[in-house]
């Protein structure tokens, strides 16, 4: 296994995608640094980016979907956003059988990377569920507010 020592995404608010992509990163990896950063001098030097770079490439660690021809999409047509990137060459580092993975990636990936995408997963006009990307997006400050604590979440 490749040592990751460091991990790059980027600054700035959270969203749900990169969140994942890190947490699962950093089950498999826990010592690796998190460095939270829009510096192309400073995310080229990590180990491992994601959400950052406009580039997907396994075999140099790059994660990224926001190019313009993305970063692939499942079978279902559901774009990949980072935490489905990382999931896909990194989860099933973190289950027993194909099977958890797959289940996974279906009801957990799959929701995080279609809303990244634009996408919502839902369709009734009566009532939006609460995802967690909305949980996640909760927590950043607003335009108002200066959080000094942000990069170090």
């Amino acid at each position: 296994m490749t040592e990751i020592r460091t991990i790059a995404t980027h600054s700035g608010s959270f969203h749900a995608d990169e969140v994942f992509g890190v947490a699962i990163l950093k089950l498999i990896y826990p010592e690796a640094e998190i460095l939270r950063t829009r510096d192309p001098d400073k995310y080229n030097k990590a180990d491992l980016r994601l959400d950052v770079g406009m580039k997907y490439d396994p075999q140099t660690h790059d994660y990224d979907h926001h190019q313009k021809e993305g970063a692939g999409k499942r079978d279902n047509d559901i774009p990949y956003a980072a935490a489905g990137l990382i999931w896909k060459h990194f989860g099933k580092k973190l289950v027993k059988t194909d099977k958890e993975w797959e289940r996974i990636d279906e009801k957990l990936m799959q929701f995080i990377d279609a809303i990244d995408n634009g996408i919502m997963p839902y369709s009734s006009e009566k009532a939006k569920p609460y995802t967690i990307s909305d949980i996640i997006h909760a927590h950043n400050p607003t335009w108002t507010e200066k959080d000094a604590n942000m990069d170090e979440a």
